[in-house]
């Protein structure tokens, strides 16, 4: 007992020393920031659960929080990448404990493999080609996996059902606090973003202001409101509480008031699969429903929504100059690029991803495209996708191993939906297949997979269902 009085004495004086050497000789900001960083890490090795919870909160806002200090511009960038430092060091965290557990680093999972061929064909074509520094290919090396790092920290970790319905519990409520406050944007949009300090900018689609809430943008608000209501919907499904409806319903509102047309398609197609995986009455009355909503939309939204289509149709498809259209020509391109340097593509941080933008990788002006609006040095377009970022820098093999990952991710929830006989984490992998589905067709003019804080929230759903742990009634088989 003395011996371990003793060792957490000299721990603590050896801290004490520490942060007393960094107040003297560092500046107080930097500080605070190590001083803290130091604490976070420590509460998670600790208390993973509960840190993870406050981070996932503190992502969901992390745009609005740099926003406050727009006018320091050192603090926002430590803010904005913040999330990044802390994705990395989460992860170490976590093989780090596993190993000091004396438990398995790596648990086998069914990404494994095309994730370890994605990444040789990653590494290989960046090799090959040379077009950037390997310092620039090794941070975009990172981007690209920081999303599977989540997926393995959630996978990692023990949640039962009763944490997953605690959990589910919890999002909710956060969800119908945005909505509530988006609902305070719709009616006052500049005096409700003036009180809280956020972007002032009212944009209006078709007569309606596209609703931010507590984010910087309409696209985040409508993404959350389309992530929240697939699991109010999958829970509907499975459960069958007449509340998970009613917030269903709500959260469709909030996501039309973003006047968001990808989360707007995106949960048209996601809510299909309760159709496709439900059975009996149920189904019967799932349709019933789901007409009446369409129906009711229809009436009251319908000539906005067809004006929205059409708006998007004609910018894409059958507008003039469709080639200078910026996120066509990031297609076009990518297929081009995937061509030219086939079959593993160009390589990291080259071609239409955030580290290639940063540093304007020179094939943007190898390929003629540096002219075209959103596409220039510093351009507003120049992550406006996902699949030409595959297709580009891994090549037609690349974009085969990211779409195994995603098939193994959908095979999997699939086998917890149809063996387990818990309701709640039924209900859970239901919806983890829903905000997939919906998160694919974002993809496609979005950097979903990539961009927080959506790329965090559907790899930590993934991770918890993917997890044998979270089926404490039958787990054992479920996934063998």
């Amino acid at each position: 007992m003395l011996n371990a009085l003793q060792k957490n004495c000299i721990s603590l004086a050896m801290v004490a020393t520490i942060c007393g050497i960094f107040i003297l000789f560092v500046p107080f900001q930097i500080s605070l920031i190590v001083l803290l960083a130091f604490m976070i890490c420590i509460g998670f090795f600790r208390f993973p659960k509960v840190i993870l919870a406050v981070f996932s909160v503190y992502l969901l806002f992390q745009g609005f929080v740099a926003f406050q200090f727009e006018k320091i511009p050192q603090l926002e960038a430590v803010i904005k990448r913040s999330e990044e430092g802390l994705v990395l060091t989460f992860f170490l965290i976590t093989i780090i404990k596993n190993a000091s557990l004396n438990k398995i680093l790596w648990r086998r999972s069914d990404i494994d493999i095309p994730l370890s061929l994605l990444v040789v064909i990653a590494i290989c074509s960046s090799i090959k080609n040379r077009i950037v520094p390997y310092q620039m290919a090794f941070f975009d090396l990172f981007l690209l996996l920081k999303g599977f790092m989540v997926f393995y920290i959630f996978y990692s970790l023990k949640f039962s059902s009763e944490n997953l319905s605690k959990t589910m519990k919890a999002f909710f409520g956060l969800a119908v606090i945005v909505l509530m406050l988006g609902i305070v944007d719709l009616i006052a949009p500049q005096s409700f973003r003036a009180l809280i300090h956020s972007r002032q900018f009212v944009e209006y689609r078709f007569g309606i202001p596209s609703v931010q809430s507590i984010f910087i943008h309409p696209g985040v608000f409508g993404w959350f409101m389309a992530f929240s209501a697939c699991f109010a919907l999958a829970f509907y499904s499975v459960v069958g509480k007449k509340k998970y409806l009613f917030l269903f319903v709500m959260f469709l509102f909030g996501l039309i008031l973003s006047m968001r047309f990808k989360p707007m398609i995106g949960i048209l197609f996601a809510g299909l699969l309760p159709f496709f995986i439900i059975s009996g009455k149920r189904r019967i009355k799932f349709i019933a429903i789901a007409c009446c909503l369409l129906l009711l939309l229809g009436v009251f939204f319908g000539a906005r929504a067809k004006l929205l289509i059409d708006d998007k149709v004609h910018t894409y498809l059958r507008g003039p100059r469709l080639e200078n259209v910026a996120r066509n020509v990031l297609y076009s391109t990518g297929f081009r690029i995937a061509k030219d340097f086939f079959p593993f593509g160009s390589g990291l941080g080259t071609f239409g991803g955030w580290i290639a933008a940063i540093y304007y990788s020179p094939l943007y002006s190898r390929y003629g495209i540096s002219s075209v609006y959103g596409l220039e040095k510093d351009g507003h377009f120049l992550t406006d996708t996902f699949w030409p970022y595959i297709t580009g820098q891994f090549g037609f093999i690349g974009i085969l191993m990211y779409v195994w990952i995603l098939f193994s991710f959908s095979y999997t929830m699939m086998k917890i939906f149809k063996r387990t006989d818990d309701l709640i984490v039924k209900a859970f992998a239901l919806g983890v297949m829903m905000v997939l589905v919906e998160a694919v067709f974002e993809s496609v003019a979005q950097p979903i997979f990539l961009s927080p804080p959506p790329y965090f929230f559907i790899f930590a759903c993934l991770g918890l269902a993917n997890s044998r742990l979270i089926e404490h009634n039958d787990s054992k088989n479920i996934l063998g």
